[in-house]
């Protein structure tokens, strides 16, 4: 549920945002993630851009979605590769639209972020039971619609963050490594 989307930690929350494969052309090219969060800001290689500036980029070929054909390309954990024909089936206009789209998307379903969010923090919790992290959880739980409140577990009443919530009582750190591992396929362990 949560791997298909990006998030950036923001003023105590996350922004939701989504990854984009494009083309950065230095002397060679370079398959990159230009990551697109909600509130319009584009990670473009480490770099905060927003909209205008990648157009620019776009259009100065800094970046692209158009590889001449016979060019290397460099595609992390693979290595470099030669073009027969363009990898993309789009422009760079189309580019541009698509990110657009995808901000708009972003921003539509406001209860989809809260159910997003919840799941970052519960996660936070996880890893950092302090009291601190509970009270955010509780605050971002409380936005959720009552019928979507079950996030982990099909039958409400053997959710682990419906549990946490009504009856409030700390898991153990047995219980928290058993969920980081089970829900977050064990990627926050650093528990110790």
């Amino acid at each position: 549920m949560v791997e298909n989307h990006i998030y950036r930690k923001e003023g105590g929350g996350y922004v939701k945002g989504v990854i984009f494969k494009v083309l950065l052309h230095d002397t060679e090219y370079y398959l990159v993630d230009l990551k697109v969060f909600a509130d319009g800001i584009i990670d473009c290689v480490g770099q905060e851009i927003d909209l205008e500036q990648l157009k620019h980029y776009l259009g100065t070929g800094k970046l692209t979605r158009n590889l001449p054909v016979g060019k290397r390309i460099f595609v992390p954990y693979v290595g470099y590769i030669y073009s027969s024909s363009n990898i993309f089936p789009d422009d760079n206009e189309h580019l541009i639209g698509l990110i657009e789209s995808a901000v708009e998307l972003l921003n539509e379903n406001e209860e989809e972020v809260y159910l997003d969010e919840c799941i970052l923090t519960f996660r936070d919790y996880l890893v950092k039971p302090t009291e601190e992290n509970f009270q955010k959880l509780e605050k971002v739980y409380q936005r959720i619609p009552e019928e979507e409140k079950a996030v982990f577990e099909p039958i409400r009443k053997n959710d682990p963050l419906v549990k946490l919530m009504t009856k409030k009582q700390p898991f153990t750190s047995e219980e928290r490594a058993y969920m980081l591992n089970d829900y977050f396929e064990g990627e926050y362990l650093e528990m110790k």
